[in-house]
Formats: structure tokens, sequence, C-alpha cells
């Protein structure tokens, strides 16, 4: 007899009927209740799969592949692929070009991590190269606004060190 999916595809319906005594009455993949209380799919062999307990152990094991390194490793690449159009080896190249060195700032760049980000023009959609997330959050400011933002900061930076500060 096959057994039941182990993911639900269907909900769980509004009246669920008790778990027949006789197996040969049994349905594989209908809702029954034990008499225990418990609500769960007939797997078709010999148990009652918990519907509840069967959520949270999907619901697990979905996180446990995603906190996966090689899961992560893939994930990363394929985005990179759908967004910007680098392949894995392009990707390395480009850390290796830069000598695993951010494009602006030149601190240390580990690949596929969070802090490692694909610097492109947002207008043309062109790889520039790699950047380092405080390098990566403060060129988008700078381009966003044609440097008006720059200017600001400059002059920010020049006010408040000519000036002394009363830190009594």
């Amino acid at each position: 007899m096959p057994r039941a999916p182990r993911k639900y595809t269907t909900p769980k319906p509004d009246y669920v009927p008790k778990l027949p005594t006789n197996k040969e009455e049994r349905v594989a993949g209908q809702w029954y209740t034990s008499r225990k209380g418990f609500t769960g799919i007939w797997d078709g062999r010999h148990q009652l799969i918990d519907y509840e307990r069967e959520k949270k152990r999907v619901r697990l094991k979905e996180r446990k592949r995603r906190l996966n390194p090689e899961y992560r490793f893939r994930a990363k690449c394929k985005w990179l692929y759908r967004t910007y159009g680098l392949t894995q080896e392009s990707y390395i190249a480009m850390f290796e070009k830069q000598q695993y060195k951010c494009g602006i700032c030149g601190g240390e760049i580990i690949p596929h991590t969070r802090l490692s980000h694909v610097d492109h023009n947002h207008e043309t959609g062109q790889v520039r190269g790699i950047l380092c997330h405080p390098c990566n959050l403060g060129l988008g400011f700078v381009e966003k606004d044609g440097g008006k933002f720059r200017d600001r900061c400059v002059t920010y930076l020049r006010c408040t060190d000519s000036s002394p500060t009363d830190s009594a």
C-alpha cells in the first residue's frame, strides 16, 4: 500500500472521523482522530502521523536546511546568477582580482558572506566590483542624490572639527 505524503498539501478538515479499529477500513492519506485524541493522517501501513508534530518536523527540517552552509553557498550562487548574471567562477575571479579586499576602503572581505556586496550601476546594471557593507551603504547614499550627501558630510565634518565642544 502506498505511503501518505509527509508534507500535508490539504488543510485539516473541520470534522475528522475516529480511527477505525479494523485495519482494512483505514484509507491511506485519510485524516483520523486516534483513541488518545490526537489528529493525523493514516500513513497506509501502521501509524497515524500526528499533524502538529509533523508540521513542526517539516518546519525544523527546512530551518536546518537553510542554516546549512552548503545550502547557503548554493543559494547565494543562484541569487548572484539571477541578479547580476555572475557565475561562481566569475564571482571568485572578482575577489581574486581585488585580492579579497574592498574596492573602496581596502578592508578584507570574505566571499559568500553577508558582509560582501556586489557593487553595480543601478542605471545600466553593470557590475563594478566587490565592496564591504559600510562602503556599499555609503556609496549608495552618495550615488542617490548626485553627490549632495557627500558635500553635506564634508561640511558637517568641517563645522564640527573647527568649533570647540562644550563637554562640561
